[in-house]
């Protein structure tokens, strides 16, 4: 929750317990991606020789749909190289099912998936080299192309934003725009049905027909009212860049409130 206190504790161990390894379990409101962004800072690498983050998932609860589609959730997902299935011997063919699913869904992110067997897992599974996501987060690219220089643009944490990220081969673009937003739902839908080539859509819209959230793979186009969210995002997945500029064009074209 803070990281200086976290710092200091952290110095002093190494510096008197001196440990051939360290694990660090964050709380259950712990962001990993910002805890892995303060371990790799340039003071820390002399010191620290980071390994893969590693996510713990109980396997018994992949069939609830309100727990898997936590932000936080998510977020660990996207976060982690590695993936341990716990309680393995306690899941249902639904379980099973939806584990192929998020499989499928964070295939860009995840390298290895690791069923453990009654709570056991090698440690020689986990020691792997952390590789570093690289992501550049910037103004929309609308707002760029009005600067004289966008190559000097500075990367930025408030909202509207644009990111893109690549992963084991793959190219992933999103967008987060203010909840206020609104966006007509036909307009997204048919801009969503319109693009070609990708691996995977998915966003969630604050639309004249409620908060509604897509799940696109090339098997299925799925879309469905949900409760309302933090923020309007998109991210799509590709294996090649594309025009980005255009398709933020046309998403901001879907808005209802667009000349605010």
């Amino acid at each position: 929750s803070s990281q200086l206190p976290m710092q200091i504790a952290l110095s002093r161990l190494l510096s008197e317990s001196k440990p051939d390894r360290l694990f660090i379990e964050p709380t259950g409101l712990g962001h990993p991606a910002q805890l892995l962004e303060q371990l790799t800072e340039p003071h820390w690498q002399k010191t620290l020789d980071m390994r893969a983050l590693v996510i713990v998932v109980d396997g018994s609860r992949l069939h609830d749909q309100a727990w898997v589609e936590q932000n936080l959730y998510t977020d660990q997902l996207k976060a982690a190289q590695i993936v341990v299935i716990s309680h393995v011997d306690c899941m249902s063919d639904e379980d099973r099912e939806a584990y192929l699913e998020l499989k499928q869904e964070y295939q860009t992110y995840v390298r290895h998936w690791i069923e453990a067997d009654h709570g056991i897992v090698n440690i020689q599974q986990l020691d792997m080299i952390q590789q570093p996501l690289q992501r550049k987060v910037q103004p929309l690219l609308k707002q760029q192309s009005m600067q004289a220089n966008s190559e000097d643009v500075p990367a930025i944490k408030q909202l509207p934003y644009h990111y893109v990220e690549t992963s084991q081969g793959y190219t992933v673009a999103g967008w987060k725009l203010p909840k206020r937003w609104q966006f007509k739902f036909y307009d997204l839908l048919d801009l969503f049905c319109a693009q070609q080539d990708w691996v995977r859509i998915k966003g969630i819209f604050n639309t004249d027909q409620g908060w509604k959230s897509f799940n696109f793979n090339p098997q299925q186009f799925n879309y469905k009212s949900v409760e309302e969210g933090i923020d309007n995002r998109i991210e799509i997945i590709y294996q090649s860049n594309q025009d980005w500029l255009l398709f933020e064009t046309e998403l901001l074209a879907c808005r209802l409130n667009e000349a605010e």
